[in-house]
C-alpha cells in the first residue's frame, strides 16, 4: 500500500466580494463610483505592507497546467518599496511553498479609499443642495406672486411653474439620495478596514532590470488572487472606460 502526503492550503476569505459591473437604468449609484469596488479593469491597488504606495492592476491571466487560479498582472514598483538595480531588495520573490508568509494586496490603497468615500460624500451633499436651492426658488416665487406689483407678479408666475418642475424631478430621484447614503454605509462598514478589501496575495516578481531586452524595463508582479471574492461577479479581462455623470440643473445653477 502506497501512501502519499499532500500539502494543503486553506484560506478563509474575509470581506465583501467585488462587485460586477454592469450599466443598469435601475443602478442608484453613478457607475464611476462603482467601479473601483467591481471587477472590472484596471484594478487600483495597493500592497498591504506598502498601503502609502498605490498602482492599478491591468490584466487577468490563468495561471494554467490544470489550476484553477486567477492570477493579476501588475508592476513590481507597484507592490514593492522604489529600488535600483543594484540595491539589495531588488530581489526576485516567490513563496517557496504554500505554507509561506504571505505579502497580501488590497483592493485600494488608504489614500484611493478615502478619495472614493469623499465623492460620495460630495454626491449627497450636492444632491442635499440641489433640494435646498430648488425651495428656496420655488418659495421665492411665490413670494413675489402676492407683490402689489403687476409686472412683478405677472413675472413669478411664469417662472413659478417652471421651478416647481425642476424641485418634482430631484424629488422624485429622491431613490438615488438614498443609493448614495446606502452606499456610503456600505462603505464605511464593510470596506473601510484593509484587511477587509484583500484580494490576494504577491506570487511572483522578477527583480528590476533596467535596459533589458530591446532597451526596455523589466518591472512586473503576479498577484494570485483570492478567488471567492471574484467567483460570482468576473466578467473577464472587461475594461471600465467611465461615462459622463448625471447633474442636476437648477436655473442657473449645475450641481
Amino acid at each position: 500500500m502506497e501512501v502519499e502526503f499532500r500539502e494543503s492550503e486553506l484560506v478563509r476569505s474575509v470581506g465583501p466580494s467585488l462587485r460586477r459591473l454592469a450599466h443598469s437604468p435601475d443602478e442608484k449609484v453613478d457607475i464611476n463610483l462603482l467601479a473601483p469596488l467591481s471587477t472590472a479593469l484596471p484594478l487600483s491597488i495597493a500592497g498591504q505592507a506598502t498601503d502609502h504606495m498605490e498602482g492599478t492592476g491591468g490584466l487577468y491571466l490563468a495561471e494554467g497546467g490544470g489550476s484553477k487560479n486567477v492570477l493579476l498582472l501588475t508592476a513590481r514598483h507597484v507592490l514593492f518599496e522604489p529600488s535600483s538595480s543594484d540595491s539589495k531588495v531588488n530581489r526576485e520573490f516567490s513563496r517557496p511553498h504554500p505554507s509561506a508568509p504571505r505579502r497580501k494586496v488590497a483592493l485600494l490603497g488608504t489614500k484611493a479609499f478615502k478619495e472614493l468615500v469623499e465623492e460620495f460624500q460630495a454626491k449627497i451633499k450636492h444632491y442635499n443642495e440641489a433640494l435646498r436651492l430648488g425651495k428656496e426658488r420655488v418659495e421665492r416665487a411665490e413670494n413675489y406672486m402676492k407683490s402689489k406689483d403687476q409686472a412683478t407678479a405677472e413675472s413669478a408666475n411664469e417662472r413659478l411653474e417652471n421651478f416647481q418642475l425642476q424641485l418634482q424631478q430631484i424629488i422624485t430621484e429622491s431613490e438615488t439620495l438614498q443609493g448614495y447614503k446606502e452606499f456610503h454605509r456600505e462603505l464605511m462598514t464593510q470596506w473601510s478596514v484593509p484587511r477587509l478589501r484583500t484580494i490576494g496575495h504577491i506570487e511572483y516578481a522578477p527583480p528590476i532590470v533596467f535596459g533589458g531586452v530591446e532597451s526596455f524595463t523589466l518591472d512586473y508582479a503576479l498577484v494570485t488572487l483570492d478567488i471567492d471574492k471574484f467567483k460570482n461577479s468576473f466578467q473577464g479581462n472587461v475594461l471600465h472606460l467611465g461615462r459622463r455623470p448625471h447633474s442636476y440643473c437648477i436655473g442657473d445653477y449645475l450641481v
